[in-house]
């Protein structure tokens, strides 16, 4: 395996008790890449401000979090976040054409009907020398991650979206292949630049056991508050419980998984993973049209 960089080996260790080992993964790629050192970041989709808070402890300059949903930011508020939230839909920003530098979409153009038109406003409101960071679901997933799902795509038959039972599948509108995102950003005036295959193994229905399963009970409040500040993904949380605690037992297994599944990923590349991310800039042939140039 090769050495993890020293950005994203700070972001791992501000996430040192997170739960989902996909997500600080997708987290310290996107975010190591991403963050600069005060210079203006916006996130879209921000949800609870996890990854608004990381950027800023990163050293970011001034920070945006953006959600349509007034609830989520209520909740990244009460969290800790301190950073500015507003209430707007992606596809009608309320900013003006140049403004953000960065700007950071992760996990959001699979839950919009219109995934274009939202790259769209985003490539008004980045410079010709800025950057969009965005990790999206990838469809080629380990089948370990969302077993039930693999088995109904084989079958022919539509995903689970909804329900008890929490696959890669929730809420999704869609799932992304390379060129599937390739094509999506050239067509709303991006450039593909970087791009990863992330988390290419996972413990078996690892998704289910994390946010069908552990999220519930946190959020029922059966894990101890100890436990339940130290894996939550907020300012506040704390190290990885010890590994004769539940939840510590089951992170560090998760993790296990994780590694054994990089590890035979370097030996025998598959191409799997949980996410894909990427790093956009705007197109030359845009630049000449852009009033932020």
């Amino acid at each position: 395996m090769t050495a993890i960089p020293a950005r994203e080996r700070r972001v791992l260790e501000l996430l040192a008790g997170e739960a989902d080992p996909a997500f600080r993964t997708r987290a310290s790629w996107v975010l190591a890449r991403l963050v600069e050192e005060g210079v203006r970041l916006l996130e879209v989709g921000t949800g609870n401000g996890a990854l608004l808070h990381l950027a800023g402890a990163l050293g970011a300059g001034w920070c945006v979090g953006v959600d349509h949903d007034l609830a989520r930011l209520l909740w990244a508020r009460r969290s800790g976040v301190a950073h500015p939230l507003v209430a707007a839909d992606v596809a009608r920003l309320p900013f003006r054409d140049g403004s953000f530098p960065r700007v950071l979409a992760s996990e959001v153009l699979e839950h919009l009907a219109d995934d274009v038109a939202a790259l769209a406003e985003l490539r008004r409101l980045v410079p010709p020398a800025g950057l969009l960071g965005v990790t999206v679901p990838h469809a080629r997933y380990p089948t370990a991650w969302d077993p039930l799902a693999w088995v109904l795509e084989r079958l022919g038959l539509p995903p689970l979206r909804r329900g008890v039972y929490v696959g890669i599948w929730y809420g999704h509108r869609r799932l992304y292949t390379r060129e599937q995102l390739a094509a999506a950003a050239n067509a709303a005036g991006w450039t593909l630049g970087e791009m990863a295959v992330l988390v290419p193994g996972a413990f078996p229905f690892a998704h289910v056991l994390l946010y069908g399963v552990g999220k519930r009970l946190l959020q029922a409040g059966a894990v101890g508050r100890r436990a339940a500040a130290a894996v939550g993904r907020t300012a506040a949380a704390g190290p990885l419980p010890p590994p004769w605690h539940p939840v510590g037992a089951a992170v560090r297994l998760l993790r296990w998984a994780d590694v054994r599944g990089r590890r035979r990923e370097a030996r025998r590349p598959s191409g799997r993973g949980v996410h894909l991310a990427a790093l956009l800039s705007p197109c030359a042939s845009t630049l000449a049209a852009d009033p932020a140039s």
